[in-house]
């Protein structure tokens, strides 16, 4: 478990290139690229217990996200984000032969509300683990299915990657597959060949904005020292990039991953909407 320190801010597309060179400057670094591949799940049996009066339901469902990183045809240089041409396989195509989706490493996540109240970042508690092994037959989807989750939805996550001081700083745009499809030939053994879907795909927001992330993680809630110096170090980026990026604490109902939430599933983890 980590506990997550974060502020957000969204950008429109003629800043971007001006923000990049910003943040290299600040942080004597040539970013990183971010390409992810995220696919959100859901319990296949959802708990609803009897409400009654004076009894609190002390069960929460949550969704659960997993990651993985993948390959963009755009590169990492920093100027092909503006106009990214991506394309890549749906885990709603998973076949388990998908020589891509298989070879993967993914992380799975979940993610608890953020703590209420007046406070100066948005402060949340995060579950994460790497899957190592589906099994002998190399299952994702039947991996998961065992744990009680079903597939929700999937969206890819293309942008560049900072680091400063302890702060991760992500600026990136999120992407949804298209009607736009390609076949492919994949190997999936030294003589066998099979036959792959890749999307193309588009923006979410088709405004080109780009959305910003400032996190820290740090190991324990109670790490009263840790987390001050988390807290000190995001007001100071916060200060520094005044003007440009104008971070804010995320709306902490658009993160709420619990199945009863009445956050809709568009917004799980992906908005950055203001309070």
């Amino acid at each position: 478990m980590v506990h997550q320190l974060s502020l957000v801010a969204e950008i429109p597309q003629p800043q971007y290139m001006l923000s990049v060179s910003t943040l290299a400057a600040i942080t004597g670094m040539t970013p990183e690229d971010l390409s992810l591949h995220v696919v959100l799940l859901k319990p296949k049996f959802p708990f609803n217990p009897e409400i009654q009066a004076g009894k609190v339901n002390q069960i929460e469902q949550y969704r659960i996200r997993i990651t993985s990183s993948f390959d963009s045809s755009s590169g990492t240089q920093q100027r092909a984000q503006a106009q990214a041409q991506l394309e890549s396989q749906s885990i709603f195509e998973f076949n388990k032969n998908s020589n891509d989706l298989t070879s993967r490493k993914w992380t799975i996540q979940v993610s608890e509300i953020p703590s209420a109240g007046r406070r100066t970042v948005s402060s949340q508690n995060i579950y994460e683990s790497t899957i190592v092994n589906t099994g002998a037959h190399n299952d994702l989807i039947g991996y998961l299915d065992e744990l009680g989750y079903s597939l929700e939805t999937e969206f890819w996550i293309k942008g560049v990657r900072f680091y400063h001081n302890d702060i991760i700083i992500e600026i990136y745009r999120i992407y949804v597959k298209s009607d736009n499809i390609s076949t492919v030939i994949v190997p999936i053994g030294e003589k066998e060949q099979d036959l792959a879907k890749l999307y193309k795909l588009e923006l979410l927001d088709k405004t080109g904005k780009f959305f910003v992330k400032c996190f820290v993680n740090v190991e324990r809630q109670t790490g009263v020292e840790s987390i001050t110096k988390a807290n000190k170090q995001l007001d100071l980026l916060k200060n520094e990039l005044s003007g440009l990026i104008d971070l804010e604490i995320p709306d902490r109902i658009a993160m709420d991953s619990r199945v009863n939430s009445k956050i809709g599933i568009s917004n799980y983890n992906i908005s950055v909407r203001k309070k």
